[in-house]
């Protein structure tokens, strides 16, 4: 761990080839903003090494400082244009009630445009935007909760430093030298916000490290039919209070495809070259308590998430074990590729947000492996 408060300040140099790399992207003749009074500025076209003293870091207002400018350097009318011309509407840069930093402020910084999109298809038209190449790349948690993959420009960086979106709150992940990845590489994450206020070194280890990023199909990939017997939803690990952070230690209630959950599902069919998901054994009727798949796939239209004690048929809709299905418990180990992953993303925010870029990566923390070994979660995103 790295204590932030005993790191050197960048110096005068090295903030004003930043500053000025940002504010070139969004104009040729860039404008820096001086505040006049608490809630006026005014703008200068001089060169920006004369300027450059405006953005002291210790200036609690340096960063608004920043965002001014390169609204003053794009112009307003071109920034309400951007946004327009992304999702048909504008919104704001910074958005209440917690003033959060959304995408678009994002786009200004690394392309000079105020565009919200981030991922591979315009939200529009549905046609997948150009690669644009970029310093810096971003991973983002909406990847996962949208299904839609970002853009692969934002996967491919020309350096190994990735804003990390985790869905209202932005983080860094970096390498410290230029060298090629290899299978087990150091990356550092930042958080610049307290409570978490954080520069943390990270070992990150699998195979994608040394392969580019897959490339994000011409159209949207569809969902197909899932087969009988495959992974729907994991419910709860009933051994999470043994193995509170240890999650890859524990069991887990599956609840899997039924004949009944499956009648109206209103996927298109699986085209034969595409592999199907892998399908579980459902074993012998439960003689204990059960729960019942029938009701729990429809827990939020019933508000049922009960279990039935040691009955024939539940005591909730009257459906028999045959008729309803009933969920099964299976160790971390055995479940599949797919069933690992899901539960790995949903106790670790940071590895499944990691993914997105390195599919098979896991993370070591001062030398204890995310979900066996370490006591956590991993960096808040």
């Amino acid at each position: 761990m790295i204590d932030l408060k005993t790191s050197p300040p960048p110096t005068t140099s090295q903030i004003q080839t930043l500053i000025s790399s940002i504010l070139h992207r969004c104009s040729p003749t860039p404008k820096i903003i001086t505040f006049t009074s608490p809630l006026s500025y005014s703008y200068t076209t001089s060169p920006l090494s004369s300027s450059i003293p405006t953005f002291d870091t210790t200036d609690p207002r340096g960063l608004l400082i920043l965002v001014l400018s390169m609204i003053e350097s794009r112009g307003l009318e071109n920034v309400r244009n951007d946004i327009i011309a992304d999702c048909g509407q504008f919104e704001p840069l910074v958005k209440g009630p917690f003033h959060l930093c959304g995408t678009e402020l994002i786009n200004l910084c690394v392309f000079g445009r105020a565009t919200s999109n981030v991922g591979a298809y315009h939200p529009m038209t549905g046609e997948k935007v150009p690669f644009t190449p970029t310093p810096v790349g971003l991973i983002s948690h909406s990847e996962i909760t949208t299904s839609t993959p970002i853009a692969d420009h934002w996967k491919s960086p020309s350096h190994q430093v990735y804003i990390v979106h985790g869905g209202d709150h932005f983080t860094l992940l970096f390498k410290s030298t230029p060298s090629p990845l290899t299978p087990k590489t150091v990356f550092y994450t930042y958080n610049a916000l307290p409570p978490n206020r954080l520069l943390l070194p990270i070992i990150l280890s699998g195979s994608s490290l040394l392969l580019p990023p897959p490339t994000s199909p011409p159209t949207p990939a569809p969902s197909y039919l899932p087969p009988l017997n495959s992974l729907s939803s994991i419910i709860l690990s009933p051994t999470k209070h043994l193995h509170p952070f240890k999650w890859r230690l524990r069991t887990y209630e599956l609840c899997l495809h039924t004949p009944l959950t499956l009648k109206y599902a209103s996927y298109p069919p699986r085209p034969s070259n595409i592999p199907p998901p892998y399908t579980y054994s459902l074993g012998s009727k439960p003689t204990g308590s059960w729960r019942c798949v029938a009701c729990y796939e429809t827990r939020y239209e019933t508000m049922n998430f009960g279990m039935n004690v040691e009955s024939d048929t539940c005591e909730h809709c009257g459906r028999t074990k045959d008729e309803g299905g009933w969920t099964i418990i299976k160790h971390y180990k055995e479940l599949d590729e797919n069933g690992r992953r899901r539960v790995d993303r949903f106790e670790s925010k940071f590895l499944g947000v990691l993914r997105t870029r390195f599919h098979d990566v896991d993370v070591k923390i001062g030398g204890e492996v995310l979900g066996e070994s370490h006591e956590g979660k991993g960096p808040v995103i």
